[in-house]
Order: C-alpha cells, then sequence, then structure tokens
C-alpha cells in the first residue's frame, strides 16, 4: 500500500524517469506563467511559437510535451498549429495600432506579387514608428493575414490562394512548369516567385522535381 500510494503521488515519462506530481505542478506553472508574460511583452502578438516555448523553457521534450498537453486539457492554454497562447487571451488594438494593421494590409493585398519589402513598408508609412509597424505586421503574420517567406517576402493571403489555383491549372493544362513560366504568369520578378514558390511546395500545393514544379499527389 505504501508504494501504492507514492506511486500514485508521481508522474512517469518513461521507465526511467519519474517526477513527483508537486514538481510536475510547478514546471506546469513555469510554462504557463512564461506564455502569459509573452503576452504581457507582446499584446499585439496572438500566441508565441511552439518551439520557441520549448527552448525557451528548458524543459527535455517528454517534460514539456507533457506538462503543454496537460495545461490544454485543463483549458489553461490553447495549442493550434504550431502555436500555444493562453485560453482566455484576445489581442486588443489600439486605434493607431488598428489604423497601421489596416494600412500594412491594404499595401500588401494591392500589390499582390510584387509587394514591398518590410524597410519599403517603413517608408510607406513614415508616421509609425518602426516599432509599431513591426508589431502590427507580426500580428498579421501570426493571423495568418500576410504570409511572411524566405528574403522577407510578404504576401496577403488572398494573393497565395490566388498564386496557389494559377499553378494548379497551369500544371493540369501544360504539365510541370519552371519558375520562368510561373514568374510571367503571376507578373512579378523571380525575387517574388522564388519564395513564392518554395512556400506553395511548403504548404502542399507543388513538388519540387530537378527545376519544374509538380502538383504534389494529395
Amino acid at each position: 500500500e505504501g508504494l501504492k500510494a507514492l506511486e500514485a503521488k508521481l508522474v512517469r515519462f518513461d521507465p526511467n524517469r519519474l517526477m513527483h506530481t508537486a514538481a510536475f505542478e510547478g514546471v506546469m506553472d513555469q510554462l504557463a506563467v512564461q506564455v502569459e508574460n509573452f503576452h504581457i511583452k507582446n499584446p499585439l502578438r496572438a500566441a508565441i511559437d511552439h518551439l520557441v516555448l520549448k527552448n525557451e523553457s528548458k524543459l527535455e521534450v517528454p517534460v514539456f510535451d507533457r506538462a503543454l498537453k496537460t495545461l490544454v486539457e485543463r483549458g489553461t492554454l490553447v495549442h493550434e498549429g504550431d502555436k500555444v497562447r493562453r485560453a482566455t487571451f484576445k489581442v486588443k488594438l489600439s486605434t493607431e495600432d488598428a489604423a497601421c494593421a489596416a494600412e500594412i494590409e491594404k499595401a500588401v493585398r494591392e500589390t499582390r506579387f510584387n509587394t514591398p519589402r518590410i524597410d519599403e513598408l517603413y517608408a510607406k508609412m513614415p508616421k509609425y514608428t518602426k516599432d509599431r509597424v513591426n508589431r502590427c505586421l507580426g500580428m498579421l503574420v501570426d493571423g495568418g493575414t500576410i504570409a511572411r517567406l524566405k528574403d522577407d517576402v510578404l504576401l496577403h493571403r488572398d494573393s497565395v490562394k490566388e498564386a496557389a489555383e494559377i499553378i494548379t491549372k497551369a500544371i493540369q493544362e501544360k504539365g510541370p512548369i519552371e519558375a520562368a513560366g510561373f514568374r510571367d504568369l503571376v507578373g512579378t520578378s523571380r525575387k517574388y516567385v522564388i519564395p513564392l514558390l518554395e512556400h506553395l511546395d511548403d504548404l502542399g500545393v507543388t513538388q519540387r522535381v530537378e527545376n519544374k514544379r509538380i502538383l504534389r499527389k494529395k
């Protein structure tokens, strides 16, 4: 009975890894506070990256995974995709932040496949500080409104959807397509088309085979 009572107070991660329940509760408190501190420091960011949270926690992987899973089951945290947030957290925008975010979205959406880079956004929006632009852009990226690709290429989600439809139709009608051919279809330059193609690969729309793209089999 004494052994059973002791086992009831232990959390087992694997045959050789045990932790007292009180210590495990402390680990979960630490993780919850870590997420809370992220929200305090980044009020415009909807969630923290799962990998960032894991690395900053400095916990062993089995311990981190169990702690996060338990906090999600308890309703303390929400884990969606590769993001983690406090269950009750919502981004609250000031009037100026809302205006800044709207201008960023407009600038990126209207330029479709020839969007401004981040330094160009600063120049286009001189009434806002770089810090505010960065924070509002981060919020839009976190929310999925804007995709931030390789080489800091920014694309609106509508443009990503349009690009996926264009390349799908082109490959279905004419077969594998090279970067130059897709570049001409969307009317952009190489500095934009390569990150865009790689993003479509990451999304599972296309697959690179040598120097061409084919549709990825579902």
